[in-house]
């Protein structure tokens, strides 16, 4: 039942390879920095800029499906007009106070500075 071209194997590394080539890519070049008042999102080949000035709210999440985070631990980001991304920098709360320094009017949860998991 399978198609003849799909047994050919080099036809399948020729399709896979660059596949597998990006997901390594991506995991191990995912990243965030706080620079020039940008927070800077880097995953595999794709770099994202947000001014921190535009960050509405931050929030706890294990939503799936928002990335660029490697975890399901993960602290969603609102910005600009209905605009959302997720990250997960190892020290979350670290990450979150470098953020409210520099734009205090961001809005977080409540309980999402003092939990001593981040």
């Amino acid at each position: 039942m399978i198609p003849d071209y799909l047994e050919k194997k080099w036809l399948k590394i020729v399709f896979l390879f660059p596949i597998g080539i990006c997901l390594i890519w991506i995991w191990f070049k995912t990243g965030y920095i706080i620079k020039d008042n940008q927070l800077k999102i880097q995953y595999g080949p794709f770099k994202k800029n947000i001014k921190i000035d535009e960050i509405h709210s931050i929030r706890k999440t294990k939503n799936p499906f928002t990335a660029p985070a490697l975890s399901m631990d993960k602290i969603e980001i609102n910005y600009s007009r209905h605009r959302t991304i997720a990250i997960s920098p190892k020290n979350k709360t670290e990450f979150v106070h470098q953020l409210l320094k520099q734009s205090p009017h961001i809005k977080t949860e409540c309980n999402f500075i003092d939990s001593p998991n981040n």
